[in-house]
C-alpha cells in the first residue's frame, strides 16, 4: 500500500512539471525540502528555494511525458529512500525534441499517514553522460 502511494505521489511531482503546476508542486513537497536537481550547482535549501529555481528552468521546456524504467523502495519506520531511473522528454523553446534519462534518489516521510517528499538528488543518468562526451570525441575528430 505504501509503495502504492509513493508510485502516485512521485506521479503528482512529474504531472506538476508536464502542466508547470507550481501549487501541485508545492504541495508534493515538504516546505523544509533539501536537495539537488540535474542543473543545480549548490544545495537547494528549502521548497521556495526549489519552486525559484523550477520555475526558471521550465520557462525554457516544455515536458510531456515521462516513463520510470526502474524503482526500488527501501523503508525504515515512517521514512522511505525511493531509488528510481527514469526518463523524461519534451520540447525545448523553438520545437526541439528532447529527452533526459534522470537518475534520482528521493527521500519521503509519512506524517499524520500522508507521505511527503523531504529531499532530492536528481543526476543525469550515466547512459546521457556518455552520449554527450561520444558526441565531443565525434567533433574533435571531425567525424
Amino acid at each position: 500500500m505504501d509503495k502504492e502511494l509513493i508510485l502516485k505521489h512521485i506521479d503528482k511531482i512529474f504531472e506538476g512539471f508536464i502542466k508547470k503546476d507550481f501549487d501541485l508542486l508545492k504541495k508534493t513537497h515538504k516546505p523544509r525540502w533539501t536537495g539537488f536537481l540535474a542543473s543545480s550547482r549548490e544545495i537547494i535549501k528549502n521548497r521556495e528555494e526549489y519552486l525559484k529555481f523550477l520555475k526558471e528552468k521550465l520557462e525554457k521546456i516544455d515536458y510531456e511525458r515521462y516513463k520510470i524504467l526502474e524503482i526500488n523502495f527501501h523503508f525504515n519506520g515512517d521514512s522511505c529512500v525511493v531509488p528510481y531511473i527514469a526518463i523524461l522528454s519534451g520540447k525545448i523553446k523553438g520545437g526541439k525534441n528532447v529527452e533526459f534519462k534522470l537518475r534520482i534518489v528521493d527521500f519521503f516521510v509519512k506524517e499524520n499517514g500522508e507521505w511527503n517528499l523531504a529531499g532530492s538528488c536528481v543526476n543525469l543518468h550515466p547512459d546521457e553522460l556518455d552520449k554527450k562526451f561520444q558526441k565531443n570525441i565525434r567533433l574533435i575528430l571531425n567525424e
